[in-house]
């Protein structure tokens, strides 16, 4: 379950993703293979810088397909890699560019349900969004007949303070939460809410679970 807590609200430190650290090692692969074949064969001599040197670049030239298709390979192999995430619905969004905030939700799934509010300032000027309590956002799930089957915010507890977040100058805000859908089936709304007392957005979206 994501933490309640906005994304663009604040840096964190950036950490290598699989599939960054398998680009990485598959480039690395390459290299080590451009420099193999650079190198003239010698049954004899071993194929390091040295011999990097007096490389044969005509020889180099007549495998130059060789390098394209590796980085190809590297490419498809990182994708492949990545988990598999299928976007379910988006809302079209509400308010216009000159709106102080425009807001989209995103149903996609990804190991269950997941549920994405962007809010974006369009202003250039920094907006301050105020929040009477620890809760700064709402995610609601209803099936077909209008039933809620889950809550993020059931059985949670937020502090009773008041906060607020900064939203720089044409930043994007975003709220994420999941859900776990185990074993559910059909059509539902998501409603997603900002509960922000000066600034307050709701976005609602349909989305099938097959």
């Amino acid at each position: 379950m994501f933490v309640g807590k906005p994304k663009g609200g604040r840096r964190d430190i950036p950490v290598a993703s699989a599939e960054s650290i398998a680009t990485y090692v598959l480039l690395d692969y390459c290299s080590i293979v451009l420099l193999l074949i650079s190198c003239q064969p010698c049954p004899r001599e071993v194929c390091d810088a040295y011999s990097f040197t007096r490389v044969d670049w005509r020889l180099v030239m007549t495998n130059r397909l060789i390098i394209p298709l590796l980085c190809a390979a590297t490419v498809a192999f990182a994708r492949g890699s990545s988990g598999h995430k299928e976007t379910l619905a988006a809302s079209e969004g509400i308010g216009d560019a000159k709106s102080v905030l425009t807001s989209k939700l995103t149903v996609s799934s990804n190991h269950g349900v997941e549920l994405n509010l962007d809010v974006r300032n369009n202003t250039k000027k920094m907006v301050e969004l105020r929040f009477a309590s620890g809760q700064t956002h709402d995610f609601v799930v209803k099936d077909a007949a209008g039933k809620e089957v889950w809550r993020w915010s059931a059985g949670r507890m937020f502090t009773q303070a008041m906060q607020n977040t900064l939203v720089k100058a044409r930043d994007v805000t975003t709220f994420s939460e999941k859900w776990d859908a185990k074993d559910m089936h059909g059509k539902f709304t998501a409603t997603a809410t900002l509960l922000s007392e000066n600034h307050p957005v709701q976005e609602s979206v349909e989305f099938e679970l097959k």
